[in-house]
């Protein structure tokens, strides 16, 4: 293991070889690149290892940083290439050594692809489409890559026209190698890698993996039973989505697949291709929909319990509110909600941000966004307290407040949507950065010179 030595905190006793790299220096990304580089020839080189793992940091530490659009990123980038480059030769000759020595040896599968990606500032965890994209390439003998027309600068572009969920790797890579496909996998072969089996063989892979997600549909759901293969119809069945529960209707498209499968099983040799290609439709058309109906079942939320909950919290927020206005107010009208009309007092939309607060809970995004819901409430707030105002000034004040706090929410994005949204840090950061360095003087020299006369007066 070398790079990044957390693997070596989390796995003390795991590897032979070793040379930790601490990934806290943020600002280091090129020691802590090369420190890795210099072991990936002779490791790979001299063999007798079981996995190696080279973990660099600089890529992402530079994402960090200072964001894709960075001076540091494309340099960085050739330099990852360059190993992804030193990789591939090593491997590619010691393929064709031991083909050499072994005619019967397989070539190695090369897989290219990324954990995660980064938006327009550098950062990652989020589910925008620019987090949640990285590069998937297989590499190696017997795999054939599409052409490309324009062999310049857009031909990588040319390369990325299909998306694939990466989950797709895992029974695709277990069906290569012949090993069982993890139970609780709810991703798809993918065609293009098994497209060059014979007909039987593909069908079979295919059998083995709608088998394997049949059994999380049965293990979600008591009353799908098992299925007899060899007892499956040789007629086509009709599955209606509407009227059959879902489960159901998984069950139904299975038996569908594997009557399809029998179907081409049985078929004359003039028709085999064609039954072949139907088979191969109904296992897909199983799976995609086992998957969606699956990964649904897995990230859904208990409605009915939640809905108790907010209603039990209301009720609760009631009681308090009705017991605050009895003993604050003493019959004379004050409390929270003030019986006097003649003026509108800022505490009089609390029941309003209460309800409104109650609805935003029941948001699947709260946790991310729920600053938005009180940059609307501050202004909002700041907004009647102007109308509020006896005198000019008074509302002069409050209005600039709101203009104030209006740049405020604008000058740094934060939470997952709109993250990678331009904002004014952006700008200051790439287009104006002496007007940046202003701003920051004269912010901290006003503060002190604010905080001065506060302390003066106090």
């Amino acid at each position: 293991m070398f790079g990044d030595d957390t693997w070596l905190r989390l796995f003390p006793d795991i590897f032979t070889e070793t040379d930790g790299t601490s990934s806290f220096f943020v600002t280091d990304t090129v020691e802590v690149d090369a420190n890795v580089t210099r072991h990936v020839r002779p490791e790979l080189e001299r063999g007798g290892w079981d996995v190696t793992i080279f973990h660099y940091l600089g890529l992402d530490h530079i994402g960090h940083l200072a964001g894709p659009d960075s001076s540091l990123m494309k340099p960085k980038q050739e330099e990852m290439d360059h190993v992804v480059r030193t990789v591939h030769e090593i491997v590619t000759k010691q393929d064709a050594q031991r083909q050499i020595e072994d005619p019967n040896a397989k070539p190695t599968l090369f897989v290219l692809l990324g954990d995660h990606a980064m938006n327009e500032i550098g950062n990652h965890g989020g589910n925008s489409h620019l987090e949640t994209s990285t590069v998937f390439v297989f590499m190696g003998q017997g795999i054939h890559g599409q052409p490309i027309a324009d062999q310049g600068k857009n031909a990588l572009s040319a390369l990325l026209t299909r998306e694939v969920p990466q989950i797709n790797l895992v029974p695709t890579l277990a069906l290569l190698f012949g090993v069982p496909i993890p139970k609780n996998n709810l991703g798809l072969p993918l065609a293009d890698l098994i497209r060059g089996y014979p007909d039987e063989e593909r069908l079979w892979l295919l059998q083995l993996a709608a088998h394997q997600m049949y059994g999380v549909v049965q293990a979600n759901d008591g009353d799908t039973g098992a299925i007899d293969i060899d007892a499956s119809s040789k007629t086509p069945l009709h599955c209606d989505k509407e009227q059959d529960a879902a489960s159901q209707s998984l069950r139904c498209e299975y038996m569908q697949a594997l009557s399809a499968h029998r179907r081409f099983v049985d078929s004359e040799s003039a028709k085999a291709a064609e039954m072949a290609a139907v088979a191969e439709r109904e296992y897909y058309k199983f799976m995609e929909h086992a998957n969606a109906h699956l990964s649904r079942t897995f990230s859904g939320y208990d409605l009915k319990a939640m809905a108790t909950g907010i209603a039990l919290f209301g009720v609760v927020a009631l009681l308090l509110v009705g017991l605050y206005q009895s003993y604050s107010s003493g019959g004379s009208g004050g409390g929270i909600i003030s019986y006097k009309t003649k003026e509108i007092k800022v505490s009089l939309p609390s029941i309003l941000l209460l309800a409104t607060y109650l609805v935003s809970v029941q948001s699947s995004s709260l946790i991310e966004e729920e600053h938005q819901f009180w940059y609307h409430w501050v202004q909002t707030m700041l907004l009647l307290r102007m109308i509020a105002s006896k005198s000019f000034s008074a509302g002069s004040r409050s209005f600039a407040q709101m203009c104030l706090f209006r740049v405020v929410r604008a000058w740094n994005q934060t939470g997952q949507k709109w993250t990678g949204e331009t904002d004014i840090r952006y700008r200051l950061n790439n287009s104006h950065t002496r007007l940046m360095w202003i701003l920051v003087v004269v912010s901290f020299a006003f503060f002190g010179i604010c905080a001065g006369w506060v302390h003066k007066s106090a």
